[in-house]
């Protein structure tokens, strides 16, 4: 019952949900930290991995899924994937197909070191990225590179969108060096 990496922490009705990136589980606690139960996340698509991010007022949780770099199949260079929102019940049962929007850049740089291939995967400073949360019976999912917000059900219907008109500011040489002050 202990935790190999722990990923996310996510309050759950007057419950803790916990999920376990690597074992690829999540337990449920009680207010008071006493485990309920646990289950295993659904498997999908090779290659894709889910990600709890949040939950809803019925007890069906929002999941994220997006690609996990794998060796052989690792493109060299900044790469933005789809990310995949669905529903998922709190037992383990995919539910509904939310929306798919574009996933976070990263950088993948794959190396040969005497013959051996390998890879890292970085999260680019100022990357484009999406961002979501779960409120009541609704996602609310907007992305770092555009002034919207996209308000869906929980079935994933498209209630509503919020858009403020606003060129992106650049990134300056101030927030380059307050990043990499930050980093150091």
């Amino acid at each position: 019952g202990e935790f190999v990496q722990l990923r996310s922490v996510l309050p759950y009705g007057d419950s803790i949900l916990a999920y376990d990136f690597q074992q690829r589980r999540i337990s449920i606690f009680t207010g008071a930290g006493k485990f309920t139960r646990s289950f295993e996340m659904p498997k999908f698509r090779e290659g894709l991995w889910p990600h709890p991010v949040g939950t809803f007022r019925d007890g069906s949780i929002l999941v994220q899924s997006a690609r996990q770099f794998m060796m052989g199949d690792s493109p060299h260079g900044v790469n933005r994937d789809a990310s995949v929102l669905f529903r998922m019940s709190g037992t383990g049962e995919v539910l509904d197909s939310i929306t798919a929007v574009a996933g976070a850049e990263r950088y993948v740089r794959t190396v040969n070191l005497n013959g051996r291939l390998g890879f890292t995967v970085h999260a680019l400073p100022f990357a484009r990225a999406p961002h979501y949360v779960s409120r009541g019976d609704r996602v609310f999912v907007g992305a770092s590179d555009e002034y919207a917000i996209h308000i869906f059900d929980k079935s994933g219907k498209l209630e509503r969108t919020i858009r403020h008109t606003q060129p992106n500011r650049k990134v300056t040489r101030a927030d380059v060096d307050r990043m990499k002050e930050a980093r150091i």
